[in-house]
């Protein structure tokens, strides 16, 4: 079983904004579609480094919510599921300002 989720990614040097889908394995569709029903999605960035910089950005609060960094693209699917189990978009927003 497998998951395909949307994330935006956000590229050098200008910034511009394009979506990308990935494929996760493992059964995380009801994670992920209870998340943009929540009015949240991925997003990420390559850095200067090559580490790659993921986030779940609520689109009504407009502030990223979790975070996670990624040293390789193997890295990049087991921080995406992590973040998907984790369910911060559930959350108390004092739950999660620390």
């Amino acid at each position: 079983m497998t998951t395909t989720v949307e994330v935006m990614q956000y590229l050098r040097s200008n910034g511009r904004k394009v979506w990308q889908t990935t494929t996760l394995d493992g059964d995380f569709q009801s994670d992920y579609d209870d998340m943009r029903n929540h009015n949240c999605h991925f997003e990420a960035e390559v850095l200067r480094t090559g580490e790659v910089s993921l986030t779940i950005w609520d689109e009504v609060k407009e502030k990223d919510i979790d975070t996670m960094l990624a040293v390789d693209s193997k890295d990049v699917q087991m921080a995406l599921k992590n973040m998907l189990q984790s369910k911060y978009w559930l959350r108390k927003e004092t739950d999660h300002e620390s």
